[in-house]
């Protein structure tokens, strides 16, 4: 990638048929790599910033409001037997049922006596994946 480029010069190469899809995609993750960084670098000095202000007045930058956003609270559910137990019951219930789905038949539960059918799957979308070839 020549130096200082950005993501319209680099679409527009595509575009115009000066360059493939594949080359412009690994340089627009390229990019997007060095602004995660640069982001994540700079974060903290954001946040002292929220903090200096001790929630006496919004930081609005260019039009833009910056919130410090909690991070979600995380339960241990493990740490208590009860769970665990229930836990297990229905991971059991989960390969029977896909066993089920994957036959496309009506199982009975040998613990239970209960049927157990099939239910419908969906598949997630498809994504791309950019590795470092060794080769």
């Amino acid at each position: 990638m020549e130096a200082g480029q950005n993501h319209t010069e680099l679409i527009k190469q595509w575009e115009e048929g000066q360059r493939p899809a594949s080359q412009i995609y690994v340089e627009l993750r390229r990019l997007k790599d060095d602004i995660d960084m640069a982001l994540k670098s700079i974060e903290d000095n954001v946040m002292d910033e929220l903090v200096r202000m001790n929630n006496y007045e919004d930081l609005v930058v260019y039009g833009k409001k910056i919130i410090e956003v909690q991070g979600r609270t995380t339960y241990h559910y493990k740490e208590n037997s009860k769970w665990m137990e229930a836990d297990q019951e229905r991971k059991r219930i989960e390969r029977l049922i896909k066993t089920a789905t994957m036959d496309n038949v009506q199982i009975i539960d040998s613990e239970t006596g209960e049927i157990i059918e099939p239910v419908t799957k969906s598949q997630g979308k498809s994504y791309l994946k950019l590795e470092t070839h060794r080769g």
